[in-house]
């Protein structure tokens, strides 16, 4: 009997085993980067617009399109960005976080060079 993907994932977390090991893509462990999304997409033919939701690791939000495709059996939820905090990248592909610190593009991928706790003590922190 094939299952639902809802079926899968609460077999499988309830340790019982499903017809497949359900799949996951999407999420900040299991997401895609913007480059393999890019070139995902080309292959499919599909014309999207490329959104990263994790601009440190520049992963891009999979479309539910390209989740089903896949036969992806989980859905990430997002919360939403802060009210207060903008996201800028730079022309150099440098930006600042809504906590302060600063990163860098390093090729495909950002790096810290500025954390606004560095030095700090814990009794400093937690002031």
């Amino acid at each position: 009997m094939i299952l639902s993907s809802r079926e899968r994932v609460f077999k499988t977390l309830n340790h019982i085993e499903p017809d497949r090991v359900p799949i996951d893509n999407g999420g900040f462990v299991s997401g895609m980067h913007e480059i393999a999304y890019k070139n995902f997409l080309k292959y499919l033919k599909i014309e999207d617009k490329i959104e990263i939701y994790d601009p440190v690791q520049r992963l891009a939000r999979v479309s539910n399109e390209v989740l089903d495709y896949l036969g992806v059996d989980t859905r990430y939820i997002f919360p939403n960005n802060s009210s207060t905090y903008e996201f800028k990248e730079n022309k150099d592909g440098s930006f600042e976080d809504e906590f302060g610190a600063k990163f860098k593009r390093m090729g495909n991928y950002c790096e810290n060079y500025y954390s606004p706790l560095e030095g700090a003590s814990f009794k400093k922190v937690l002031e």
